[in-house]
């Protein structure tokens, strides 16, 4: 559609606790995704995507922690995934960042990366670093942003 490559899913997980009201067990929920691919400019290719989850029966969730573990945690989670693409080399480089943002939580994942193909030869470098609210589900490990090095081959 004018050059977009569109997606969508939609889903509906339902669990046990059917009537909301058991602690142990997670409440039903929706998810959904929509999201993207576009070839831009000077072979530079973006990919975006929108994730979310609502919680069904939120209403019946309890007010102890202890008994309902899904007390004091957000109706919805939503997700914005994006990835910016370049290579080089007749497509044997790729150098790319890919980014989530947890909408929620204010925190993010950062993963720049560079890949060197050559045939059935694969090297990758990488690194990811966690950022934003330290209690957040993404912000919770800046501590252990890290490099990876990585090399593979297929035959």
């Amino acid at each position: 559609l004018a050059g977009f490559n569109i997606r969508s899913e939609l889903a509906f997980h339902l669990t046990e606790d059917i009537s909301g009201d058991n602690g142990a067990i997670q409440n039903p929920f929706i998810a959904w995704s929509l999201g993207f691919d576009r070839n831009l400019f000077w072979g530079i290719t973006a990919n975006i995507q929108c994730n979310e989850t609502i919680r069904l029966l939120d209403n019946k969730t309890g007010n102890n922690p202890i008994l309902d573990f899904e007390v004091d945690t957000p109706v919805t989670s939503t997700r914005f995934t994006a990835q910016i693409s370049k290579t080089f080399l007749r497509d044997n480089l790729e150098s790319k960042v890919t980014a989530i943002w947890d909408v929620e939580n204010s925190d993010c994942y950062i993963i720049p990366a560079i890949v060197w193909t050559i045939r059935d030869f694969r090297a990758e470098l990488s690194a990811g670093v966690f950022a934003g609210k330290s209690d957040g589900e993404l912000g919770q490990y800046w501590e252990n942003s890290f490099v990876r090095a990585g090399i593979s081959y297929s035959f």
